[in-house]
C-alpha cells in the first residue's frame, strides 16, 4: 500500500535581527555559547575571529554583518551555530554567530516557496526559499552559498597548513 506522506526535512531555526532562518540539521554538528574570541587583523568584517573549540580553531562569522545588518550584540540569547560542510571535496567548519537559537522544525519540503526578487532581504544565493510558520516566514538558508566564500575555505587552508 502506497503512501503520500509528505517528505519531511529537519532544521535548526533561529534568529537574525528580527528575522527567523532556519539551516538543515544535517549541517549543525553543534550549538555552543558564545566563548572567548580572538580578533584577526585584516580579516573581512564578517570575520569576527576564531575560538578554541574541543581543542581545535574555529573560525566565527557574524551572521549579522554577513547579511549586510550591523554587528552581533553578544547577549545571553547569542549562540554559535558550528556548521560542516563539504566545499570542492575538503571539509569546512565554522562558527556562525546568530542572535538567538529557537527551535528543531520540521519542514515539509511542499511548502518551500520561492523567494521573490522583489523586496528580497538576502541575496537570492543565500535561501533555498522560505516557509510560512503561523503569522511569519522563516528563511531557509543555502548554508553552502552563505558560508563556503573564499576567505573562510582560504583561512581554513590557511590553519591546516599551520597546523601540519
Amino acid at each position: 500500500m502506497m503512501t503520500n506522506d509528505p517528505i519531511t526535512e529537519s532544521c535548526i531555526s533561529f534568529k537574525i535581527g528580527e528575522d527567523l532562518l532556519a539551516a538543515g540539521v544535517n549541517y549543525i554538528h553543534d550549538i555552543v555559547e558564545v566563548g572567548m574570541i580572538t580578533a584577526i587583523p585584516q580579516a573581512p568584517v564578517f570575520l569576527k575571529g576564531t575560538m578554541t573549540l574541543r581543542g581545535t580553531t574555529l573560525p566565527v562569522v557574524d551572521s549579522r554583518t554577513m547579511f549586510g545588518l550591523s554587528a552581533t550584540m553578544v547577549t545571553d540569547d547569542t549562540s554559535i551555530l558550528v556548521i560542516n560542510m563539504v566545499v570542492a571535496g575538503k571539509k569546512l567548519r565554522v562558527g556562525v554567530m546568530v542572535d538567538a537559537v529557537s527551535e528543531v522544525i520540521q519542514i515539509d519540503v511542499e511548502d518551500i516557496m520561492p523567494l521573490s526578487s522583489i523586496g528580497a532581504r538576502y541575496p537570492l544565493d543565500f535561501i533555498r526559499g522560505t516557509v510560512k510558520s503561523g503569522d511569519a516566514f522563516i528563511y531557509l538558508l543555502d548554508v553552502v552559498n552563505v558560508f563556503a566564500t573564499e576567505e573562510l575555505t582560504s583561512f581554513q587552508a590557511t590553519l591546516a597548513e599551520v597546523r601540519a
